[in-house]
């Protein structure tokens, strides 16, 4: 058993993490990454960046003193979504980040860095691209 296995019952499958980031792995998906850290391309020795982006919209909205509520009526977007997004619990499609990105007043670039937003952010249309 690797260090990336969690011993199991007799008769079960051992659970299965992520090698990069630790996160633990579906037992249908056979690689030795998880979808984050296999999209990512990594050159030899460099850290996988692995992106909270719940986390960055949370940090952002609590930053600008909103509530999950407030943000989805700024965003035109269900609260559902803006709550699961945080918890990592849904991936927002790129036109949903669109709209996130412009109720908070960052651009979309934004919502994947840790530094602050650019004082300049562009219109977005909110169309499903």
């Amino acid at each position: 058993m690797t260090r990336k296995e969690t011993a199991a019952e007799p008769g079960e499958i051992a659970a299965r993490h992520c090698e990069r980031c630790g996160r633990p792995l579906s037992r249908y998906n056979p690689d030795l990454h998880c979808g984050s850290c296999a999209s990512v391309t990594v050159t030899a020795g460099t850290p996988c960046p692995v992106i909270d982006l719940g986390t960055r919209v949370a940090e952002l909205r609590r930053g600008r003193s909103l509530t999950q509520e407030s943000l989805a009526e700024r965003a035109g977007l269900c609260v559902s979504t803006i709550a699961k997004t945080e918890r990592g619990a849904m991936t927002p499609r790129i036109g949903t980040l669109c709209l996130i990105a412009g109720a908070l007043g960052v651009g979309m670039a934004d919502l994947f860095s840790d530094v602050s937003p650019a004082t300049e952010v562009s219109e977005c249309t909110g169309k499903d691209i």
